[in-house]
């Protein structure tokens, strides 16, 4: 059966089901975009070096165990960072730790009760699997490192798009992940930077 309309969370999302996904452009509908919960002053500066790494956990309780398990088998190499995990208020992170047991990762754990601008204005970089929090990192000029884990939906928000993502399929390559980041020069991390946020308010500015 032929469809009307098709409403989609915002232009982005619109020019995605277009480009992708060969839907005419006439039956789709710019809907109402992703929520922003703040509006960020201004572009995060690059610092010299990357120190923290916040780790976005949202969808489930097997995301939450599979992105532990993914990070601790990095953890020789990580746990030289800040790792600072964010879990969603809904889902018992608690669970998670006792489900995978015991992990050579350390970290900390910011809640939902800490300002989402100050952790991402704080963050390095920001990892996860799968949220529309990489989005608003995005709006801050945080660049983001997504973990493609078997065995979990891909859900990325951000699918198809790499202008400031690193995609990463294994452990081992979590910290080549991040020495690329930093090896991209001032200038085109600056241009980048601004890409990314422009590519953003397609999904989160008011329609």
């Amino acid at each position: 059966e032929d469809l009307d309309r098709i409403i989609t969370t915002g232009p982005a999302a619109s020019d995605l089901l277009n480009k992708a996904f060969c839907y005419e452009r006439t039956i789709l509908v710019d809907g109402c975009a992703l929520r922003r919960s703040f509006i960020p002053a201004a572009l995060k500066p690059r610092p010299g070096e990357c120190r923290r790494l916040l780790v976005i956990l949202s969808t489930d309780m097997n995301e939450y165990c599979e992105t532990l398990r993914f990070l601790d088998l990095a953890s020789e190499d990580c746990n030289r960072y800040d790792i600072v995990l964010r879990p969603h208020p809904d889902i018992d992170l608690m669970q998670a730790l006792a489900i995978v047991g015991p992990l050579k990762l350390r970290f900390r754990v910011e809640g939902v009760g800490y300002p989402l601008e100050k952790a991402l204005m704080t963050a390095d970089v920001v990892i996860y699997a799968s949220s529309t929090v990489p989005l608003e990192a995005l709006s801050c000029g945080v660049p983001l490192i997504h973990l493609k884990i078997a065995g979990i939906l891909d859900s990325d928000t951000l699918s198809g798009y790499h202008g400031f993502k690193w995609d990463v399929d294994r452990p081992d390559a979590i910290i080549p992940a991040i020495r690329s980041i930093w090896h991209v020069p001032a200038d085109v991390f600056l241009s980048r930077q601004r890409e990314a946020a422009d590519y953003v308010q397609g999904y989160l500015r008011g329609v």
